[in-house]
């Protein structure tokens, strides 16, 4: 919370949230100062509008799908009803785990969620690659998948929740470059 207000206005400052109900993302957003949330949980499908009705439409809202092989067609029929709903900005994909909601560091198959997702979703859907990504493979991420934009937390820390500013601007630089 206390970072926040020190960094630019161009940044964006998503909160993630992990099973929080709608007084605790409320408060969090207007006490941190966020300009998104991240729903990073299977929150009912009403939750983006009653955020935006309490924080207002500027707020963006972020949905999470989780993808793997096996998943494949039902990432696809989430993305698809996200898509349907206007208060939803974006959608996630992240790794499925049976054992973490995220935050795994384990990539999903770039190719298999081309093909089954990224090439198919409505020109309206804003999808964000997660999951694994690090300043080596991000390029390779974004040339296979084309999303509208990457997520990283793990793959740019020296150590669990401490950031390397270092590998921080490398993933940014080569993010930047394959656009």
């Amino acid at each position: 919370m206390a970072i926040t207000p020190h960094l630019p206005a161009t940044v964006e400052k998503i909160g993630v949230f992990v099973d929080a109900p709608l007084e605790e993302i409320v408060s969090t957003v207007e006490a941190s100062g966020l300009t998104g949330v991240q729903l990073h949980f299977d929150a009912e499908l009403g939750l983006p509008a009653m955020l935006h009705e309490r924080l207002g439409p500027e707020v963006r809202i972020l949905r999470v799908v989780r993808f793997g092989a096996e998943t494949a067609k039902q990432c696809a029929a989430e993305i698809a009803e996200y898509s349907l709903n206007p208060h939803v900005g974006a959608v996630l994909v992240d790794s499925r785990m049976t054992d973490a909601a995220g935050g795994t560091g384990v990539p999903f198959d770039w190719d298999e969620a081309r093909k089954a997702i990224f090439e198919n979703a409505a020109a309206r859907n804003r999808l964000v690659a997660a999951g694994g990504l690090t300043p080596a493979n991000v390029t390779e991420a974004i040339a296979t998948l084309r999303p509208w934009g990457v997520d990283v937390v793990s793959g740019v820390e020296a150590a669990p929740g401490r950031k390397d500013g270092a590998k921080v601007r490398e993933f940014v630089r080569r993010a930047r470059a394959v656009g």
